[in-house]
C-alpha cells in the first residue's frame, strides 16, 4: 500500500533534518584548525603563601581601537581584566598586564612571523 505523497514528503523532510542534525554535531566537535595553539601557560611566583595566576598569550591582532590579544583563551581589549589581571598594552609581540603583583609581560613564543602577501606581487 503506498502512503499518502504529503506523509511521504513529510517523513523524506524529518529524515533529512535528522541527518543535518547529527552532521552539524560531527562537525561541532572538529578542531578548528585556525585557532591559535594553547601554549603552556608562564607563571610568576612572588610570594610563597599564595600561588600566582598563571597567563598563557596565544595570539594578539593590531588593529587601531579594536586591538586585542588571546590570553588564556580568552580575548581581551584594552582595559579588560582576566583572572585580576588588567591589560595594559598591545605591543606587535608581546602584551604588558598590570597585577597586584605589579606589571608582568607576556610574550608570543613563535618564532615565525606571518605578514599578508598581497596577490598582485606573487609572480605565477
Amino acid at each position: 500500500m503506498n502512503a499518502h505523497p504529503a506523509i511521504r514528503a513529510w517523513l523524506t523532510l524529518v529524515g533529512a533534518l535528522m541527518l543535518a542534525s547529527a552532521q552539524a554535531d560531527d562537525a561541532a566537535s572538529l578542531a578548528d584548525p585556525m585557532r591559535p595553539a594553547i601554549v603552556a601557560p608562564s607563571t610568576v611566583v612572588d610570594d610563597a603563601d599564595a600561588p600566582a595566576p598563571s597567563y598563557a598569550l596565544s595570539a594578539i591582532k593590531l588593529d587601531g581601537p579594536r586591538s586585542h590579544a588571546i590570553v588564556n583563551g580568552s580575548v581581551l581589549h584594552l582595559g579588560e581584566r582576566l583572572d585580576g589581571a588588567r591589560l595594559a598594552r598591545i605591543e606587535p609581540h608581546s602584551v604588558r598586564l598590570t597585577t597586584d603583583r605589579g606589571p608582568l609581560t607576556l610574550r608570543l613564543n613563535s618564532l615565525e612571523i606571518k605578514r599578508h602577501v598581497d596577490s598582485r606581487s606573487v609572480s605565477r
